[in-house]
């Protein structure tokens, strides 16, 4: 089985099916084509052709010298497949390690033509631009649900102070009762108000260079108490010397909002742990936080960034709605990979800075 490589001679052409004759014209063209083009000859299962924007693609991804039948197990399906699809397919993107491979399938049997690209920056910028737009829009329906929530949590609390001072008008047992219910809605309604606020309190982000590693290793030491009090295991794995340009009060309230999140899954487990990383790659600046809990369901998982969304019993299901907002707005993503049974893992990816200078003294 051939490893990539240009097109050899003689060999049939994949266009014509006649003899090549040496000097193609055909592959000329799709040599200079910007994106990726990889002619499979499925009778003979080797590459009939392969251009230079392919062989950068994957060896961007790490697939440098791979053999055909690993090509072709990424983009082509199963031969009885094949040949029940049409004759032009637009698949899903790919992940190849940290990058996403967009592609479109030709078939012209005995070869099959895929035209690649990479769109891993392609999707990254759709995915900070829909955060963005997104948060826009609900920042403006949780001002009015700010205002009409205000109304009713006073109200509570003079009825409250009201029914305080008169309880022994009446039956004790119903009044105890009462407050109880006031009290336990007070108390989510003011935890909702207050994750409300923070949709504005973040607003004028103060971007500077942060040395990511050192950031993460200062943030352990300020959970390291209470974790300790919790039993969990708390162990940092940084790569050092990786500057983020970042908000420190607001990349500090993500993280903390996602190790909340992560000792709330580990409630449970005999043996609670939690990974804070950070490391490079692709360009980017990687910060995760990975615990060893039960992990989320696929339906679960679909609607963690919905507002209002929680697994948590007493959770607003606004803590990660807030979190892709300032994560965004510091022109970062935020993304969670969970498998039932084995953990989830919250991971922000940022630009990275060379401004070191910058951070001052």
């Amino acid at each position: 089985m051939a490893a990539i490589c240009s097109l050899p001679d003689p060999k049939t052409c994949p266009i014509s099916g006649t003899p090549c004759p040496g000097e193609c014209l055909f592959a000329d063209v799709l040599s200079s084509e910007n994106q990726g083009v990889i002619v499979f000859d499925l009778r003979h299962e080797e590459f009939a052709f392969v251009n230079r924007p392919a062989r950068e693609i994957l060896e961007r991804a790490g697939m440098r010298c791979c053999e055909y039948r690993e090509i072709a197990a990424l983009f082509l399906p199963p031969p009885d497949e094949l040949a029940k699809m049409p004759s032009s397919t637009t698949g899903r993107p790919i992940q190849i390690g940290t990058r996403l491979i967009g592609h479109t399938l030709y078939q012209a049997p005995p070869f099959a033509w895929v035209f690649a690209r990479d769109i891993t920056d392609k999707a990254r910028m759709e995915s900070i631009a829909s955060a963005v737009e997104q948060m826009s829009h609900i920042e403006y329906i949780f001002s009015g649900v700010r205002h009409e929530l205000g109304n009713p949590v006073n109200s509570v609390k003079a009825a409250l102070s009201v029914l305080h001072e008169n309880i022994d008008r009446f039956p004790r047992a119903t009044i105890v009762e009462y407050l109880e219910r006031m009290t336990e809605q007070m108390g989510r309604l003011e935890n909702l108000l207050r994750s409300l606020r923070s949709f504005s309190l973040f607003e004028d982000l103060q971007l500077e260079p942060l040395d990511a590693s050192a950031f993460v290793h200062s943030f352990a030491a300020l959970v390291e108490a209470d974790a300790m009090r919790e039993g969990v295991s708390v162990r940092v794995e940084a790569e050092p010397g990786l500057w983020v340009r970042a908000d420190r009060r607001a990349l500090h309230q993500v993280l903390l909002n996602l190790y909340s999140n992560a000792v709330e899954a580990l409630k449970s487990h005999s043996q609670p742990a939690v990974v804070l990383e950070v490391k490079d790659g692709d360009g980017l600046v990687h910060l995760g936080v990975t615990d060893n809990g039960p992990g989320l369901a696929a339906a679960d998982r679909a609607q963690l960034f919905r507002p209002f969304f929680t697994t948590k019993r007493e959770g607003t299901g606004l803590g990660l709605v807030l979190s892709r907002k300032m994560v965004a707005r510091m022109g970062g993503t935020i993304e969670i990979e969970s498998t039932p049974y084995r953990g989830t893992t919250a991971r922000l990816t940022l630009p990275p800075t060379e401004a070191r200078a910058a951070a001052g003294p």
